[in-house]
């Protein structure tokens, strides 16, 4: 893989990225999961630290399920583009619904580990009310709740990794089994390097133009504040949350269509290496 192979892949998922018919059908599914995210910010205001925590997490797995379904249909709609195709994506999220529900179910698992480690790490929140005695085990055991943490970390990456590298095969081969997870993970082992560049590449767009937008909300919200609580606060933030996702949808089409080139790229040089 040479930089002009990146650089033919990039333009292209680029240029296939600003479409109007994309856009419509992609942006509702991502202001559906912004919404998540300020509903769950919302019901953490005043909560203890504990559920704090579960509602700062649990919304990236619930927003995980959505994009891998998403992702399916950009997808197809992207290899169909490519070859010249038409399509609808009405017909396209018919034929894809059965194997849609289907990949929800690699998302799954990662969800109900975050829900367990949180039950674990509410046993340390306990322990450290109890006087005394539980401020000093709590000194003793204070790494445990720091690996917890950092497992909660490891498993958004861990549903990242999933979107980018299992969507393409499931979207592109109609096949969602845990043989096809295991074949992708050993794939993604021989060329780890590779697969790790063509994976920083799809995130770039992405992580600038959300760096840009956190950034000017986090100045809007410092110098423009119409309430700093309550109902007013919510119904600012919903509508903030439309207003971003709204620039992430190009970045969120780009980033699959990334996916679907890094996956049939890749398959091709595997397919040569053979031959």
């Amino acid at each position: 893989m040479g930089w002009n192979d990146i650089d033919r892949m990039f333009h292209r998922a680029l240029k296939f990225c600003f479409s109007k018919k994309k856009f419509l059908f992609t942006y509702p599914l991502v202001a559906s999961c912004g919404v998540f995210i300020t509903l769950f910010r919302a019901l953490s205001e005043g909560a203890g630290d504990w559920v704090r925590l579960k509602f700062s997490f649990f919304p990236i797995f619930i927003t995980a399920s959505i994009l891998l379904a998403t992702g399916i249909v950009l997808i197809r709609a992207y290899h169909n583009e490519v070859r010249g195709l038409s399509f609808s994506f009405r017909e396209l999220g018919k034929k894809s619904w059965d194997l849609i529900v289907s990949a929800t179910y690699l998302t799954l698992p990662l969800s109900m580990a975050y829900l367990m480690l949180w039950s674990v790490i509410g046993f340390f929140y306990i322990l450290k009310e109890i006087p005394v005695i539980g401020t000093v085990v709590s000194i003793l055991l204070s790494f445990v709740p720091f690996v917890l943490v950092l497992s909660f970390i490891m498993l958004a990456v861990v549903n990242m990794l999933v979107i980018f590298f299992l969507t393409p095969p499931v979207a592109l081969r109609s096949e969602c089994s845990f043989e096809m997870v295991l074949r992708q993970w050993k794939t993604v082992q021989a060329r780890l390097l590779t697969h790790i560049a063509l994976l920083l590449f799809a995130i770039l767009p992405v992580a600038i133009v959300l760096g840009l937008l956190y950034f000017a909300g986090l100045v809007t919200e410092s110098t423009y504040v119409i309430a700093s609580s309550g109902f007013s606060y919510f119904g600012q933030q919903v509508v903030t949350s439309l207003a971003f996702s709204a620039l992430t949808t190009p970045v969120a089409i780009f980033f699959f269509n990334f996916a679907a080139e890094s996956y049939i790229f890749l398959r091709k040089t595997e397919r040569s290496s053979v031959l």
